[in-house]
């Protein structure tokens, strides 16, 4: 059985978290544990049978679950942690509408552009759905997926405070 555990492999959790996402994608690592400490985000590390399998970092804003990263260790890609970490966010926040960003699927020649349609296929199957509404940050252009509806505001509500005084380009959709 899967378990979200907050206090538990710092280490794991940062290898996963720099070996996962792009140097552009990626937030100062002690940014986040920054925020983490001050109870404006929180890591954690997913654990199954003892074994430490992924991670994910959330961001949380009245309603709103925004799940800035999730990543599952490469030994235990497709053997359905993702969606067993997404029914566990869920499960922690059960009336929460959950948020997050994927790279924009519309950019047919990018490199890895069939990653990005399975990466949004998969959130599909977890009951996200694209709002047709992109962000860029960082110089990387990413589209809004979410369990509701919601708005553009919605999501600057989320993320300015979160960021503030840390300077990100966000362009509205």
């Amino acid at each position: 059985m899967l378990k979200l555990e907050r206090k538990s492999n710092k280490k794991e959790i940062k290898t996963l978290y720099r070996n996962a996402f792009p140097k552009e994608e990626r937030v100062p690592f002690l940014f986040l544990r920054y925020k983490e400490k001050r109870g404006k985000g929180h890591f954690y590390a997913a654990i199954d049978n003892d074994q430490f399998v992924g991670l994910v970092y959330t961001v949380i804003k009245g309603k709103y679950v925004y799940i800035f990263y999730l990543a599952v260790s490469s030994e235990y890609r497709g053997c359905g942690y993702g969606s067993k970490i997404l029914d566990a966010i869920k499960e922690k926040y059960p009336t929460s509408i959950f948020v997050l960003l994927i790279e924009d699927t519309d950019q047919k020649d990018a490199f890895n552009y069939k990653e990005r349609i399975r990466r949004l296929s998969f959130y599909n199957k977890n009951g996200f759905r694209q709002l047709h509404c992109k962000v860029e940050e960082q110089g990387v252009l990413y589209e809004i997926l979410s369990t509701s509806s919601m708005s553009k505001e919605d999501y600057y509500s989320i993320v300015n405070p979160f960021f503030s005084p840390l300077v990100y380009k966000l362009m509205s959709c």
